[in-house]
């Protein structure tokens, strides 16, 4: 970085773009077997969504999918929880889920299926990945609990026991919608840990939990939108397509004190797609121990914790003036190098935008939204519209591969401006 302390908002920037860097280069890298920790993606219990807490996300399912990812303050692995819902009957999401042998045909980055066994309720099998010059190898195991043909509800458990992606444990829920059983609310939650993986490491130890969450956003998210997508494909039941990422964000309206309960234990991601390979908006909620003020200014002006956020990136400010500032920003990082300008302006007294004007994610735009919550405390929301691919070649590398990693690659991003910002205000800035 430059001398000249960066603004908070640059660190969306970087961040984002860090985000699926460290993604893929955690998957592409070698190490040494990392010592066992104690906590187990294999063992550790899921925690189940309390009633009021799906009460309060389901106003938000027929127009978006709903995230939610523990605080990792005091979890090593922390649980990722995506809420969905099908315009199908759970009997027919029940059929796709269970027929593995057609995962490649729907799910592009599984490009091979080789079932070892399979009972009534037992399906044992190996899947292969081809990542442009990588290849990744597993072992899974997907067992499921349905009332007959799962009219009434289902339960599966999708549990990756070895693999160059390391060890997963997620379990899916489909529920009939109350008062029209006709669609189903699909409820997925589980962890990732990739410290067993034994793959290709040059990352540090340091690095495998920040890969475990991103890969776990990113593979449940899609996990729910791919099987939806395909269930009601074959149902002959349609979604309109989300015609571009671009637009105004705040087209997709989240009210944090609706979702406090959930937002109190972590962060919330509200996230328009259909099958996972179209984004339109997408709002992160968090809750911020500081009053507002004292938050945007930390979004809009420079200070000193987002200086050495990315190596061999520079930022230069192009010009200010009362309530707006332009910037012009360069990532000089193999694979990654992008470079672009950017506008942040005020928009309200309580909200500020980041533009990017030109160059890598050009027209994308990302509005930070703060709310009184409790005492001084304060809602935050990030609400973006982007292009994550544009101009950033690693992003795009990994669309390819499944367009579906899309909605959980910026959510990752997010996730890290949020974790950027906290641990800033923490420090002092």
């Amino acid at each position: 970085m430059n001398a000249r302390a960066p603004p908070a908002s640059i660190g969306l920037v970087t961040r984002f773009a860090w985000a699926p860097f460290t993604f893929l280069v955690g998957l592409a890298s070698v190490a040494a077997p990392l010592a066992h920790a104690q906590e187990n993606a294999l063992t550790l219990p899921t925690r189940t969504l309390s009633p009021v807490e799906l009460a309060s996300v389901e106003p938000l399912l027929d127009r978006a999918v709903v995230t939610h990812i523990e605080s990792t303050e005091f979890v090593e692995l922390p649980q990722v929880t995506v809420v969905g819902r099908a315009n199908v009957s759970c009997d027919a999401v029940l059929a796709v889920a269970r027929d593995v042998a057609a995962y490649p045909s729907f799910m592009p980055a599984i490009d091979t299926v080789a079932i070892e066994s399979s009972a009534a309720d037992v399906t044992s099998y190996e899947w292969t990945w081809q990542a442009s010059v990588l290849s990744f190898r597993g072992h899974s195991v997907i067992t499921t609990v349905a009332d007959g043909d799962g009219a009434s509800g289902f339960r599966m458990v999708y549990e990756t026991h070895t693999g160059d992606l390391g060890r997963a444990r997620r379990v899916l829920r489909g529920t009939p919608v109350v008062g029209d059983p006709s669609r189903c609310q699909l409820v997925l939650a589980g962890r990732h840990d990739v410290r067993d993986a034994n793959y290709i490491a040059r990352e540090s130890a340091g690095s495998a939990l920040t890969i475990s969450r991103s890969l776990s956003l990113v593979l449940s998210i899609a996990t729910v939108a791919r099987l939806r997508g395909e269930a009601e494909r074959r149902a002959g039941v349609s979604r309109p397509r989300i015609a571009s990422p671009l637009g105004d964000p705040r087209s997709l309206s989240v009210d944090p004190s609706a979702l406090s309960l959930l937002v109190s234990r972590g962060e919330l991601f509200v996230l328009e797609t259909t099958d996972g390979s179209d984004l339109g908006a997408i709002v992160g909620v968090t809750r911020l121990l500081f009053p507002a003020d004292r938050v945007r200014h930390a979004f809009f002006d420079p200070v000193s914790f987002c200086v050495g956020l990315l190596h061999g990136a520079s930022l230069t400010e192009l010009s200010r003036e009362e309530g707006r500032a332009r910037y012009g920003w360069n990532v000089e990082v193999p694979f990654l190098g992008s470079s672009g300008e950017l506008l942040i302006r005020d928009v309200t007294t309580d909200e500020v935008e980041l533009e990017a004007t030109s160059g890598a994610m050009q027209g994308g735009r990302i509005v930070l939204g703060t709310r009184p919550a409790d005492g001084t405390n304060t809602f935050a929301t990030l609400a973006a519209r982007l292009d994550a691919a544009d101009g950033v070649p690693i992003v795009a590398a990994i669309e390819s591969t499944d367009p579906a990693f899309r909605p959980g690659l910026v959510a990752s991003g997010l996730l890290m401006a949020f974790r950027g910002l906290r641990r800033g205000l923490n420090e002092g800035h």
